[in-house]
């Protein structure tokens, strides 16, 4: 198996785990954050190979978890330094605010950092 297939199974695996904890249907949960129904149960069964950053954050904020946890083969705590979170919830609001293209760009830049 690819590390890109291991890495959608498990993200699907944590957003279905997360989704079960709190005894969520995906028709319950889609209603919840605006999600379309089926693009949903693609992360969860690992079929679909690009959810947005934005889609990941959207699911992380309504978990109050961070994105990185769906990533981690680990039991993720819920409580995240005040200061983490607030910092956090800020870049979201400004991502959430940019234009399509400043969101690309902006998802390039980053991932440009990430690497080095």
């Amino acid at each position: 198996m690819s590390n890109f297939q291991q890495i959608k199974n498990q993200l699907g695996k944590q957003l279905k785990n997360l989704r079960l904890e709190r005894n969520l249907t995906i028709e319950v949960l889609t209603g919840l954050v605006d999600m379309d129904f089926s693009n949903y149960v693609h992360l969860e069964t690992a079929k679909k190979s690009n959810p947005t950053l934005e889609t990941l954050c959207k699911l992380a904020e309504f978990y109050d978890v961070p994105v990185n946890c769906f990533f981690q083969d680990l039991k993720f705590t819920k409580e995240l330094p005040s200061q983490r979170r607030s910092i956090e919830k800020k870049l979201l609001a400004v991502f959430r605010n940019l234009k399509s293209d400043s969101q690309k760009y902006c998802l390039q830049f980053l991932s440009g950092i990430r690497s080095k």
